[in-house]
Formats: structure tokens, sequence, C-alpha cells
């Protein structure tokens, strides 16, 4: 308790939006998945992108707000990575149910398709770095389902991280509107 405000562990915050954020990432990540079928899904992929550190943002100015502007910087931090990761938790646990047992075939199918769609691009540097992957993998995509998860995972934490700890300093550094 710091002048009659409860201040809020970094890490419940966190998750408690990190529920928020999972949604979002995964109407991000099955945005993806299925815009080879609707392509104007790509357009909402390109636009949640854009807007993941608008969100971010959002949540830890909501954090900062709330608690008077008492956060400090490194609660910001934290609050933003466990919010990332138990967001990509979230959306990468179901694209794995997506990927393992609803189309086992989705990895090894979408990196088909874009060696084919390299191959007939017509350009040298394309077609020949397509026939050195296809040389490589044998012509499958060489992780499995939990592999190429559980690297997204990894990696949605690891960005998540550093944009959390910079715009921490963003957050503290705008000042809160006094209420009259």
């Amino acid at each position: 308790m710091k002048d009659g405000i409860e201040l809020q562990s970094p890490y419940k915050r966190g998750a408690e939006d990190g529920v928020v954020f999972g949604i979002y990432l995964s109407i991000m990540v099955f945005a993806m998945i299925f815009a080879m079928r609707v392509p104007l899904l790509n357009l909402l992929f390109v636009v949640q992108f854009v807007m993941a550190p608008v969100l971010i943002y959002v949540m830890q100015r909501r954090y900062y707000v709330s608690e008077r502007g008492f956060t400090t910087k490194s609660a910001l931090w934290m609050q933003g990575l466990v919010m990332c990761g138990c967001g990509s938790l979230i959306a990468f646990g179901l694209s794995f149910v997506y990927m393992r047992w609803i189309n086992p075939g989705y990895l090894d199918n979408t990196f088909v398709s874009s060696i084919q769609m390299m191959k007939q691009s017509g350009i040298a540097d394309c077609i020949e770095f397509a026939d050195e992957m296809e040389k490589v993998t044998g012509g499958h995509y060489p992780m499995s389902a939990i592999e190429f998860n559980m690297s997204m995972i990894w990696f949605v934490t690891l960005v998540g991280s550093i944009t959390s700890l910079l715009l921490s300093f963003l957050v503290s550094w705008i000042p809160i509107k006094q209420k009259k």
C-alpha cells in the first residue's frame, strides 16, 4: 500500500491482461492461417500486427494510471512481459491444436506452396533459393507443429518483452491528468 493505494502485482496484472492479449493474438494467428483461403484476412493480420504495440501501450498505461503513477518502469516492463508470455501461450496453444490435430499437414502444405510460388516467380534468386530449400529439406517442412509453436511462443515473448521495456519509458513519461 502506498499513499492509500493498493498496489497490484505486475505478475497478476500481466496474467489478467494476457488473457485479452491472447485472444487478440489468436485472432491474428488464425487470420494468418486462413489467409490463403480468404485473402482479405491478410489485411486483418497486417492491421493487428501494426496495432499490437498500441494494445501493449494501452494495457501498460491503464496499469500505470490505476496506481496513480506509483508503478515503476521495471513493474511496467514485467507486466508487459507476463502479458505477452501468457497471451502467446493462449494463441499458440490454440495454433498447436489446429496444426497437430485439425490440419496436421498445414505447415508442410504451406512450405511446399511457398517453394512453388518462388519457382513460379520468374526471379532468378527466388528460383535458386527455392531449389536450395528443396534440396536441404527434401521438400518437407523441417519442424513439427510443437517445435514451430514453441518457437513462436518464445519469439512473441521476447519481442513483447523488448516492446514493453521501451513502452514503459513512454508510459511513465506522460503525466497523469488530475481529476478535478
